[in-house]
This record gives C-alpha cells, sequence and structure tokens, in this order.
C-alpha cells in the first residue's frame, strides 16, 4: 500500500511539474482558449486521482480496524468456548481429550 501511495503521489507532483512547465512556455502552437482548457483538465485530472487516493487510504484504514475488531471477537468467543469446554468435561479423562482436540483445531488453522 505505501509503494502505492508513493507512485501515486510521484504522478501527482510530475502533473503539477508538467503544468508548471507548461505554464512556463509561452510558444508551443496552441491558442489561448486551447491552452487554458488543456490546464483545467490537467487540474481536474490532479483532483481526481487525490481524491481517489484518500478515498483507498481512508478504506484500508477501515479495512484494518474492521479486522482487528473480529480478530477481538474471533478471541473472546474462543475464550468462551475454552470456558464451556471446561466447565462441561469435569472427568479428568475427557477434560485432557477435550484439551487435545482444542490443541488440534488451533494448529491446524
Amino acid at each position: 500500500m505505501a509503494d502505492i501511495h508513493i507512485d501515486i503521489e510521484r504522478m501527482i507532483m510530475h502533473s503539477n511539474y508538467l503544468l508548471e512547465v507548461d505554464n512556463s512556455s509561452a510558444s508551443n502552437g496552441l491558442s489561448d482558449m486551447e491552452r487554458k482548457q488543456y490546464l483545467d483538465q490537467i487540474k481536474e485530472l490532479v483532483q481526481t486521482v487525490q481524491t481517489l487516493l484518500d478515498a483507498n487510504i481512508a478504506l484500508g484504514n477501515k479495512q484494518k480496524e474492521l479486522q482487528a475488531e473480529a480478530d477481538r471477537k474471533i478471541a473472546g468467543l474462543q475464550d468462551q468456548v475454552d470456558k464451556q469446554l471446561l466447565e462441561n468435561c469435569k472427568p479428568v479423562g475427557v477434560r485432557c481429550m477435550a484439551r487435545t482436540m482444542r490443541s488440534k483445531l488451533v494448529t491446524s488453522r
């Protein structure tokens, strides 16, 4: 994700550079109206790319938050399962079997 962010920022900086180069060159055969339309189009495209970048970063952060929340819920549910297994399996042999089965389930994931 960081590489994509850097690449997009590099593209934005390059577009701004080209925009400045175009502003500084006075004669390239375009009329003033064509030049203005071209510059406006570049500005609009730069803004669009920046908006998309911001949206992608926000979505990535939201995804990380949701994944962390899901991991916490899974851990809580696993604790409840462990507690229930220990409460329901009073005999020592069954308790040992439940622990063994649980450890096999955890390692197989």
